[in-house]
């Protein structure tokens, strides 16, 4: 592993996966307010209904859902989460479609 990939590693650890901007899909079972798609906000962090602000700093994508269970059974007795987070990404050029073969 050379120094660049230890930065970013370090990096992901301390400040965490999200940026303002990206996306949570978000499903609370029984909780229809707190279901959705909620931006990224500075901080980073999600704001959701009826409910304080929750930090996303330092947390990484696979630690999001149960971050967000933590948080929110604070609020909600017992929450059952579905939660996908959805990432930005850009493609610059010429993009081939492939063609399936028959």
């Amino acid at each position: 592993m050379n120094s660049k990939e230890l930065m970013e590693i370090e990096r992901r650890l301390s400040s965490g996966d999200f940026s303002i901007g990206d996306q949570i899909s978000l499903q609370v079972i029984g909780e229809s307010s707190l279901t959705g798609t909620f931006s990224v906000t500075p901080g980073p962090a999600i704001s959701l209904p009826n409910i304080p602000t929750i930090s996303l700093a330092g947390v990484l994508r696979s630690e999001l859902e149960e971050h967000l269970t933590e948080n929110l059974s604070l609020y909600v007795k017992d929450p059952e989460l579905q939660v996908t987070s959805l990432m930005r990404i850009a493609m610059f050029g010429a993009v081939e479609i492939g063609r399936a073969h028959v």
